[in-house]
């Protein structure tokens, strides 16, 4: 079965690259969620979400969803819109209800700090991720997400101190959830423990083929 991978905001599609290295099947795409984007864009998860949307209409075969972070936000936005090919979800450091607001303006003050050459990188502007943030004051998934019966797999660090409290609420309300903390890890999974990213991937990836 596809795999395909969602980064997170402070990354590119190849974030992955060390987690696809250690995969037991082939069959993956990582998707770059900023390129379809125009620098003059205004830049939201809804657009992001539209976008990815009309990507993955394209695939004509069944797929799982990996995403970190932005890219788990974005899988579980899929997850709520019916699609006879999504089959699972692998979602790392994920939140599906609006963070503390005053995280969102301690990362937007980050984010006002860093040169404009970070985010040129990444294929978007300053004032783009900047909106994109602001736009997650209005994410609000737990009552779709209690009803949503996909195979899904939960993974965080136990370092990830922003992400744990959500993760385990995000196991509790799945009807088909499994959680995996990884320990001694933080937030960027794949760049960081990409072995054990890999090997809680795979051992998913065998028990979704087996229903």
């Amino acid at each position: 079965m596809k795999v395909i991978f969602l980064h997170g905001l402070g990354q590119t599609a190849d974030a992955w690259e060390k987690v696809t290295d250690r995969m037991a099947s082939s069959d993956y795409l990582t998707m770059s969620l900023f390129k379809p984007i125009s620098r003059t864009d205004h830049l939201t998860i809804e657009k992001l979400h539209l976008i990815l949307s009309q990507e993955l209409d394209r695939i004509r075969e069944p797929y799982i969803l990996c995403g970190l972070s932005l890219g788990a936000i974005l899988a579980l936005k899929q997850a709520i819109t019916p699609s006879l090919n999504l089959k699972g979800l692998v979602l790392s450091g994920a939140q599906f209800e609006a963070p503390n607001s005053g995280l969102l303006v301690f990362q937007n003050l980050i984010f006002k700090f860093l040169p404009r050459r970070t985010f040129t990188k990444l294929g978007i502007t300053k004032r783009q991720a900047i909106d994109l943030t602001d736009s997650l004051r209005n994410l609000h998934l737990t009552s779709e997400l209690s009803k949503m019966a996909l195979p899904a797999l939960v993974i965080c660090g136990k370092r990830d101190r922003a992400n744990l409290k959500a993760s385990h609420r995000l196991e509790g309300l799945l009807s088909d959830g499994e959680l995996v903390i990884i320990p001694n890890a933080k937030h960027e999974l794949n760049l960081e423990n990409p072995l054990e990213f890999a090997q809680a991937l795979n051992r998913f990836l065998n028990k979704v083929n087996q229903k």
